[in-house]
């Protein structure tokens, strides 16, 4: 949820919605060529841990396609398309791939479930920084640390090694292409736009990112694939930051840029904590 006057009126970002029909419809006069090249771009640049249908390739390149011609036509700098009760309940297609194109071809920052206030959150740390920030989940809190993680995609330039898919189901939906990849350690910050009325804060700290211990999240289809996540070791304590915490997806970025940020939130007019 959100407010989109006081959002443009705080933050200059405004937001507009377009409806899957267009997408779908756009994917459907696509030109062959068009189609093709996308797949040989994927085919070329990740490496599938195994061999992918090729109806999963197709809708790929032909929803990303359609959605890439919209955000250029319209100038988008963040895309958001509804998950579960949208893409993959409807098309019975999981938007991963999509969201990994945009961010590869166009430089756009990408969240699912129409989370516009993380949407918000990843172009302050992109104006702040010139990352394209990934979305994380919470997973689990430890005593010391959080495991969080993505159950579909991360942008390229977070990946440590090489992009990664698998070819994989998830609950009763079709084939899709999941993000595999694993994740770039380091000095990291996250963050999270919230509002309450007119009244906008940011919540941040900096943290380091390890390596993950091994896990799983249910409903893959065995055997369920290692997602990208991390281990993030808070540089206050995990209870402080929980009896905070905003939101299940926050931004994350590497480095320590919260001077960046609180300079922005200043010229802004954004509260901090």
């Amino acid at each position: 949820m959100f407010d989109g006057s006081s959002l443009k009126a705080r933050t200059g970002l405004e937001v507009e919605c377009f409806e899957m029909l267009e997408m779908v419809q756009r994917s459907e006069r696509l030109d062959s060529a068009a189609v093709e090249k996308v797949i040989r771009d994927m085919e070329t640049n990740w490496q599938f841990e195994k061999k992918a249908q090729a109806q999963t390739l197709e809708k790929a390149a032909r929803y990303f396609l359609a959605v890439r011609d919209i955000s250029a036509e319209r100038g988008y700098d963040a895309v958001s398309l509804i998950d579960v009760d949208g893409m993959k309940k409807l098309l019975e297609y999981p938007p991963a791939p999509i969201f990994m194109l945009l961010g590869e071809q166009l430089g756009v920052c990408t969240i699912p479930e129409n989370d516009t206030l993380g949407a918000a959150t990843q172009l302050m740390v992109k104006f702040a920084s010139g990352q394209i920030a990934p979305y994380f989940e919470f997973y689990e809190l430890f005593e010391d640390r959080m495991l969080m993680g993505v159950p579909d995609f991360v942008p390229s330039e977070a990946v440590e090694g090489g992009v990664k898919v698998l070819p994989t189901a998830f609950g009763g939906f079709a084939e899709g292409i999941l993000n595999v990849s694993k994740v770039k350690t380091g000095k990291v910050t996250l963050s999270r736009l919230t509002a309450a009325g007119d009244r906008y804060s940011l919540h941040m700290i900096t943290a380091e990112a390890v390596t993950p211990r091994s896990w799983e999240e249910a409903g893959w289809q065995p055997p369920a694939p290692q997602l990208p996540s991390l281990e993030i070791v808070p540089d206050i304590p995990v209870e402080e930051f929980a009896r905070k915490v905003l939101s299940q997806h926050y931004i994350l970025a590497y480095g320590d840029i919260t001077g960046e940020l609180k300079d922005l939130c200043n010229l802004l007019g954004i509260g901090m904590y």
